[in-house]
C-alpha cells in the first residue's frame, strides 16, 4: 500500500500543473495515470485569452478573467521550467478592423503590423516540453482508477490492477472521461477537436483566422481546429484535414 498527502489522478495539464504546485508547496504527491499520451500532449499549447475571448463571445467580465489568469503563467511557468512564448498572435481573417474594435472593446492591447491585427500579449508552448517539466521529479504510478472509497482527510485508491494506494486529499483530473469508481461525480461534456501537423517552415507567431488557428511547432506548425461538442471518438476525419490543409 503506497501512501501520500495528495493523489492526483490524471496526468494531463492540468493534473500534472495541479500536482507540482502542490509538491513545490511542500506536499507529498503522488500521480496516479496510465502510460501513454494524453489529449495535452497533442495539443496546441495557445495561451489565447484574447481571441478567444472574441471568438467565444465572452463579456467583458470573464474576457477579464481569462486575461489575469494568462497572466499568472510566467511565474509558475518559471518557477517549474515550463518555456511560455510570448510572441504574440495574429489575425488573418475577415474584418480586421472589427476584430480589432472587439479586442479592445474587451481590454486587450493590438498593434497593426502592415494591416495585421496583432495582440502583443497571446503565448503558446510546446506541450510536450511543459508536461515533461511539470512531471520532473513526481512520483507516479501506472494505472487506472477502479475504486475511490472515504471521506474528507482519508482516502483509499485502488487500480484496475488492484494496487492500493491512500491520501489526505484527491484530485480528480481525468478530463471528460466517466470515472466508474464508485463515487457519484458530475458528467464532464466532451469536445472532441482535429488539428492536422505540417512540417517545414514554421509562422513567426501564432496565426488566427476564420475558423482556424496555425502556431509553430518545432520544425513545422499545428493547424486546427474543429470542436464537435458531445463527440469523443477518436478517428480522425479525413475531409476535415484536407479542409485544414486547404
Amino acid at each position: 500500500m503506497s501512501a501520500a498527502d495528495v493523489i492526483v489522478v490524471g496526468a494531463g495539464a492540468l493534473g500534472l500543473a495541479a500536482a507540482a504546485a502542490l509538491r513545490a508547496r511542500g506536499r507529498e504527491v503522488v500521480v496516479l495515470a496510465p502510460d501513454g499520451n494524453s489529449a495535452s500532449r497533442v495539443a496546441a499549447g495557445m495561451l489565447a485569452p484574447a481571441f478567444e475571448s472574441v471568438l467565444e463571445g465572452l463579456s467583458a467580465a470573464d474576457a477579464a478573467i481569462l486575461r489575469r489568469a494568462s497572466g499568472l503563467w510566467d511565474d509558475f511557468a518559471e518557477a517549474h521550467g515550463v518555456v511560455v512564448r510570448r510572441d504574440g498572435a495574429e489575425w488573418r481573417g475577415s474584418e480586421p478592423s472589427a476584430m480589432a474594435a472587439r479586442l479592445q472593446t474587451l481590454g486587450f492591447a493590438t498593434t497593426d503590423d502592415a494591416g495585421r491585427i496583432v495582440v502583443p500579449d497571446e503565448a503558446w508552448l510546446r506541450p510536450d516540453q511543459a508536461l515533461g517539466a511539470l512531471g520532473q521529479g513526481l512520483r507516479r504510478v501506472a494505472g487506472r482508477l477502479a475504486r475511490l472509497e472515504g471521506r474528507a482527510g482519508q482516502w483509499r485508491l485502488t487500480t484496475q490492477a488492484g494496487a492500493v494506494l491512500q491520501a489526505r486529499q484527491v484530485v480528480l483530473a481525468t478530463g471528460w472521461a466517466r470515472l466508474d469508481c464508485g463515487v457519484e461525480l458530475p458528467p464532464i461534456q466532451p469536445i472532441r477537436g482535429q488539428a492536422v501537423v505540417v512540417s517545414g517552415h514554421a509562422p513567426a507567431r501564432v496565426v488566427r483566422g476564420d475558423g482556424i488557428y496555425v502556431v509553430p511547432q518545432a520544425g513545422g506548425a499545428i493547424l486546427g481546429a474543429t470542436m464537435e461538442v458531445g463527440r469523443s471518438d477518436l478517428v480522425p476525419d479525413p475531409a476535415v484535414s484536407e479542409d485544414l490543409m486547404g
